[in-house]
């Protein structure tokens, strides 16, 4: 009657589907299956943005390789212009210096070290090579002895440092000698044992 209390029952939205569970009423089953296939799409949802995820994630660190290749083949490229550059710009400041050098080192009077040392340049000459008239041999031989006593690279790079210092592309050795106090000073004394080595040689043969 009016005015007894009720006994009320509330269900949580859980509680309601635990009773759709139990119930043998074909409407709960309705509901049931509307369930699995809520649960059914949530799965096939879920697991394609898995594969979705997955794929994209290959296909990004694909690309990352593909772009480090390409990036890494135009710094390689850029490295050889780099140094094709450099090499060619070294080969024309060689042929702007060749060009603007004189072709042979010219001075106006013999030199004088090449006239005083003349007399002994004859007695080597005469000694070993009596038909040498431009005294080619003679002066072969002296640079050969040079080179025995004080190694094969003091004349070639003192000659190219004068021809460098006179801004010239040719220069004979011995006018490079000349002109060159220190080197001229050690072929003098090359020069003076090769006589002596004559002289003694000249005596020896005189006394058989």
């Amino acid at each position: 009657g009016k005015g007894i209390p009720v006994e009320t029952i509330y269900y949580t939205e859980r509680g309601i589907m635990e009773i759709c569970r139990w119930s043998r009423q074909k409407k709960s089953n309705q509901f049931m299956d509307w369930c699995w296939d809520i649960i059914e799409k949530y799965r096939n949802k879920t697991l394609n943005t898995n594969y979705f995820e997955k794929d994209f994630i290959n296909a990004m660190n694909e690309n990352y390789k593909v772009f480090s290749d390409i990036i890494q083949t135009m710094q390689n490229s850029i490295t050889a212009m780099q140094i094709q550059t450099a090499q060619t710009n070294e080969l024309l400041i060689k042929l702007i210096e060749n060009n603007t050098k004189k072709e042979k080192f010219k001075h106006n009077d013999f030199p004088e070290w090449i006239s005083k040392m003349m007399p002994k340049f004859s007695i080597i000459k005469n000694y070993y090579f009596s038909e040498d008239k431009g005294y080619k041999n003679t002066y072969a031989k002296i640079f050969f002895e040079f080179n025995c006593t004080y190694g094969i690279n003091i004349l070639s790079d003192a000659l190219e440092e004068f021809c460098y210092q006179n801004n010239c592309k040719k220069c004979s050795t011995m006018d490079m000698v000349a002109y060159t106090p220190e080197i001229r000073t050690k072929m003098e004394s090359i020069i003076n044992n090769m006589i002596n080595k004559i002289i003694e040689l000249k005596r020896n043969e005189s006394n058989k």
